[in-house]
């Protein structure tokens, strides 16, 4: 008899075991399960202040000898002009713009400039640029990565319905309900082209670069 009660307490006890296992581990597992469902994505948009938006240009432009057309007493006749090296610089105005992130990590910024506040030289009276046909162009930064204490952006830039890529140096100074950005880059006139008059052969420089200091504010919905 003694026997038998011990062959019947070896089976009881490891089924209870096994048991315990069974009940313990699907109870970890949903909890870590809800805890990844929980786990939700902010996204936010910051727009543009525009109270004091900062913005400055500076060309450069290094160009060989041409032979042009003027109008002169009514006919176009040739002109050679010589070499032209100048530097020139103004401020610009910002229009507007916007600042997206996720998770407190910036995914795409914009910056919408009024192109009649470049108040560039002109070529044959004409501006740089057909404000009356195209009046703003548009900055759109969508790549960031964190290079020492700065960024590196990369985005495209958009003047008078052309669109070529850009790089942006970046400072970013964060608060609880804005973002700054201090930053600046470079684009090459002819590579638009905005200069209908002049070959890109006869041109050995003609830059542009805009500096800018922008603050996207986040406005919570009452």
């Amino acid at each position: 008899m003694k026997m038998k009660k011990n062959s019947l307490l070896f089976p009881i006890i490891g089924l209870l075991t096994v048991i315990l296992i069974l009940s313990c581990s699907p109870i970890s597992d949903s909890k870590s399960n809800d805890e990844s469902r929980t786990k939700v994505k902010v996204y936010r948009t910051y727009t543009l202040d525009s109270l004091n938006p900062k913005a400055t240009w500076n060309r450069i432009l290094d160009q060989k000898p041409t032979k042009q057309k003027v109008e002169m007493f009514g006919q176009m006749v040739d002109v050679d002009l010589g070499e032209v090296k100048m530097e020139t610089s103004g401020t610009a105005e910002i229009k507007s713009g916007d600042l997206k992130t996720t998770d407190d990590s910036i995914t795409s910024a914009i910056i919408i400039f009024d192109m009649a506040s470049f108040k560039l030289s002109k070529e044959k009276g004409k501006g740089l640029f057909d404000v009356k046909k195209y009046p703003d162009s548009k900055l759109e930064m969508n790549t960031f990565k964190k290079d020492d204490a700065l960024y590196k952006a990369k985005g495209k830039l958009t003047i008078q319905n052309i669109t070529n890529p850009v790089d942006i140096k970046l400072e970013v100074i964060k608060t609880d309900k804005t973002y700054q950005l201090k930053g600046s880059f470079v684009f090459q006139t002819m590579d638009f082209p905005l200069r209908e008059n002049v070959a890109k052969k006869d041109i050995n420089k003609d830059e542009i670069k805009i500096s800018f200091d922008v603050k996207y504010s986040f406005a919570t919905k009452k």
